[in-house]
């Protein structure tokens, strides 16, 4: 299942690695502005090297980047969060279906792309799901780490790791963290069945 995953590593870092995306309608403008900088560094990032290289793929690198930009807007201006994480994953999964094979030469290079996409799936995009099971701007710091080891390990094959991730992780909440809730038990359950999973299919 490797392919060049390099849209929806943008959307996935852009929107969630390094920002509560349940936020992200609420943000002041200038912070708003702020994030609309840091998603166009992030297209540029992932596509500089091949997408910037003759005229008709610079479209496609602005065409991407103004619709990114564009949904950002409408989130922020019409409050429309889920509509428009779903218009991202269609945009994000058109892209890749039409225009993946001008990435296959990235300096990020398809098994890389596939590894990182692996890696948020398991992580912000774990964060995601229990913030709309619980509080939407409640920090996850403690899972991200633990399912970043979870990922980890299991893409190395290494299952004893794993266990012994699971394990610390749920040590470290019992000694410093005094909030019990369904995250306790979701979050290395649900981070360990993805990583077998993607172990499996890559």
């Amino acid at each position: 299942m490797i392919f060049p995953a390099h849209y929806f590593v943008i959307y996935l870092v852009a929107d969630h690695a390094f920002v509560n995306n349940h936020t992200l309608d609420r943000q002041p403008f200038k912070k708003f502005l702020g994030h609309l900088l840091w998603s166009f560094l992030v297209v540029l990032a992932f596509t500089f090297d091949t997408l910037l290289k003759t005229t008709d793929r610079a479209v496609i690198f602005l065409s991407f980047a103004g619709l990114h930009l564009l949904m950002d807007w409408i989130r922020w201006r019409f409050h429309r969060n889920k509509i428009v994480e779903l218009a991202n994953l269609v945009i994000v999964f058109i892209y890749t279906l039409l225009f993946s094979s001008f990435l296959k030469r990235s300096y990020v290079s398809p098994e890389f792309s596939t590894y990182l996409l692996g890696m948020l799936i398991v992580t912000v995009g774990v964060t995601y799901l229990t913030r709309e099971l619980t509080e939407p701007d409640r920090k996850d710091t403690v899972g991200i780490s633990e399912r970043l080891a979870i990922y980890i390990f299991a893409m190395a094959g290494r299952f004893e790791w794993v266990i012994i991730s699971i394990i610390a992780g749920l040590v470290y909440r019992l000694i410093f963290e005094k909030r019990r809730d369904i995250t306790w038990w979701l979050s290395p359950l649900v981070g360990a069945l993805l990583s077998f999973l993607l172990f499996w299919l890559v």
